[in-house]
């Protein structure tokens, strides 16, 4: 409900592509001094990302991402088709299973107990909008940074609010959940077979890694393999 209220309001009700929202940020792009809109829906940006987790060069990478007309119409073209194969919560899980939400956690899982030390399950109002929230921009509302704080507090009840407004929450949770103070843990994700705490378990993740570099059933290539050892979910 609050990556919901963050980033797609109207996820339940579309077909994949919210023309009214393509509309608006058309007419609000082609404005002077108006801020640009994108008008992804949830549907377009799991498209995104996964074109980009799926790609087998950097440079596709690069493509799945840049700001242009086609690379928008693909992914409107994508999500349509996404929507009549999928259910709503079927997109919703795998979109949640690749975000990225800074701090080397790729996913909601991870970054539940990256920031939280807890499972998604377990999230209040407050720590769930704040996930949300980090989506559109980790690295900028980076809750574990003195610079990132403030934007992260700030993004925090704008997404709480949100929730309100999609009646996901009453106007009295929200305003309990915009009081709380946000706290954060900061226990980052693990960075490969150095973080491995007991001597003898390098030794066996340095195996494991090897190995895993070795099987084409991961990748096709070994860059494709890294990629999906680091970032693909596993």
């Amino acid at each position: 409900k609050a990556i919901i209220a963050a980033e797609d309001h109207d996820f339940y009700k579309h077909n994949g592509v919210d023309i009214n929202g393509v509309a608006r940020a058309f007419v609000n792009n082609q404005s002077e001094g108006s801020g640009r809109q994108g008008a992804s829906t949830l549907t377009m940006q799991y498209v995104r990302l996964a074109i980009a987790y799926s790609a087998t060069h950097p440079a596709d990478v690069v493509a799945a991402t840049e700001d242009t007309s086609a690379r928008k119409l693909r992914e409107m073209r994508l999500a349509l088709q996404v929507d009549k194969e999928f259910s709503k919560d079927e997109i919703l899980t795998r979109y949640l299973n690749l975000a990225s939400f800074g701090n080397g956690a790729y996913g909601i899982y991870a970054a539940s107990q990256v920031y939280f030390g807890k499972p998604p399950s377990k999230l209040k109002i407050e720590e769930a909008a704040l996930l949300a929230g980090m989506v559109k921009a980790p690295t900028t509302n980076d809750p574990t940074t003195e610079l990132g704080y403030p934007l992260a507090l700030d993004r925090r009840n704008y997404v709480i609010q949100n929730m309100v407004d999609i009646k996901a929450i009453t106007q009295q949770e929200a305003d309990a959940a915009k009081a709380t103070k946000l706290v954060v843990k900061d226990k980052r994700t693990p960075n490969g077979c150095v973080a491995a705490n007991v001597n003898e378990w390098g030794f066996f993740c340095d195996y494991f890694y090897r190995w895993w570099m070795d099987q084409e059933t991961f990748g096709s290539t070994r860059y494709d393999r890294e990629r999906r050892l680091k970032s693909g979910g596993y």
